[in-house]
């Protein structure tokens, strides 16, 4: 068994250094949680950025089908008028004839 023999000073002294080791301590502790912090936000800022451009592509993709639609039935629509004036046109010049 160790006894330890302490003068009446000698608590006041390591009271002392045991409030400058917390204190270092605490120091220590908050800047490990800022870097963690720190870390964290970052994946996740990195994560929303991805998802916001993989949804961004999606959204071109899908613009660019509705877009090549719309030109497919504009197209059908134009081929349509065409046939109808030709129609048109051959009916009037037949009773012209």
């Amino acid at each position: 068994m160790l006894q330890v023999f302490l003068r009446y000073y000698h608590a006041d002294e390591l009271n002392a250094c045991l409030q400058t080791s917390i204190q270092l301590v605490v120091t220590c502790q908050a800047y490990v949680r800022g870097l963690l912090t720190r870390r964290q936000y970052q994946n996740q800022l990195q994560k929303q950025t991805e998802m916001v451009q993989m949804m961004c592509s999606e959204l071109q993709q899908l613009v660019s089908g509705v877009s090549s639609e719309l030109a497919n039935v504009q197209q059908r629509h134009c081929d349509e008028d065409v046939k109808r004036h030709i129609a048109e046109v051959s009916c009037l010049s037949s009773y012209s004839e």
